[in-house]
């Protein structure tokens, strides 16, 4: 009788292990579905975005514009211009260090908070530099150099402020 008792209470632990394991697997999977975003996961699309499709998101903003800031020629100061646009997308692809995916911000263009990135809110950093021709108060087309960082989501929409 005594025997039997030391069998239940071994049995008894054994049971509560293997129900702590059950739990903790549970929260290692939950955890790693929560960090999914972090690296790019986009959930309505249930995939991650290939490196193409990120890039061509950044290209599509920055084609989007229809004005730029520009300094005015002979005076310290900078306004607004309008865009001449490129004639297609492969012309603005042909900027020499068009873009890039970049996982640390800080050269240029917009900050991406360390709890937007670490959250998956913003996982994407597209960093660009381009030609952009406009228009001048005199009505010239005059260029000016842009460099920017495009945040995206990581269903690869633009992250708006």
């Amino acid at each position: 009788m005594f025997g039997g008792q030391k069998t239940a209470r071994a049995n008894s632990r054994g049971t509560g292990m293997r129900a702590g394991t059950v739990w903790l697997s549970i929260a290692a999977v939950g955890a790693a579905l929560l960090a999914l975003p972090q690296f790019g996961w986009c959930w309505s699309q249930h995939r991650f975005l290939s490196r193409q499709e990120i890039i061509d998101a950044a290209i599509e903003e920055a084609l989007s514009r229809t004005r730029v800031m520009a300094p005015v020629p002979g005076a310290l100061r900078s306004d607004f211009h309008d865009v001449v646009p490129y004639a297609d997308r492969a012309t603005f692809v042909a900027n020499p260090a068009c873009c890039r995916i970049a996982r640390a911000v800080g050269d240029y263009g917009s900050f991406v908070p360390w709890w937007d990135r670490w959250c998956g809110l913003i996982p994407h950093n597209v960093r660009m530099a381009y030609t952009v021709r406009y228009r001048d108060e005199a009505g010239a087309v005059r260029t000016v150099e842009v460099k920017d960082n495009v945040a995206l989501t990581s269903c690869g929409k633009v992250a708006r402020d």
